[in-house]
C-alpha cells in the first residue's frame, strides 16, 4: 500500500517539480501558487483515500496500539477538517 501511496504521490507532484524547475527567472508567481497548491489538495485526496484503505484492513484494536500522533490519522472525519483548501494563499 505505502509503494502505491508513494507512486500516486509521484505523479502528482513529478509534473510540478519539473515546471518549477523549467521556470525563467522571471515568472508569474500566481500560476506556480496555484500548481502547488492543486498539488497540496490532490495528493491530501491520495492521503485520505489510503488512509481509508488501510481503515479497512486494520482493526480498531490494531490502530488503537499506535501512538497517539499516529492513531489521530485514523480519524477519518478531522483528516477531512484539514485537507488544502482554494482559498488559502500563503504569503511566500
Amino acid at each position: 500500500m505505502q509503494r502505491r501511496l508513494q507512486a500516486r504521490q509521484d505523479t502528482i507532484w513529478a509534473p510540478i517539480v519539473a515546471y518549477i524547475d523549467a521556470l525563467p527567472e522571471v515568472y508569474n508567481r500566481e500560476e506556480v501558487v496555484l500548481r502547488v497548491r492543486d498539488g497540496r489538495m490532490a495528493a491530501f485526496d491520495v492521503m485520505y483515500e489510503a488512509m481509508i484503505e488501510v481503515s479497512k484492513i486494520l482493526t480498531p484494536e490494531q490502530i488503537e496500539d499506535f501512538p497517539p500522533a499516529l492513531r489521530s490519522s485514523f480519524d477519518l472525519e478531522s483528516l477531512k477538517a484539514i485537507r488544502p483548501t482554494k482559498g488559502f494563499f500563503p504569503n511566500y
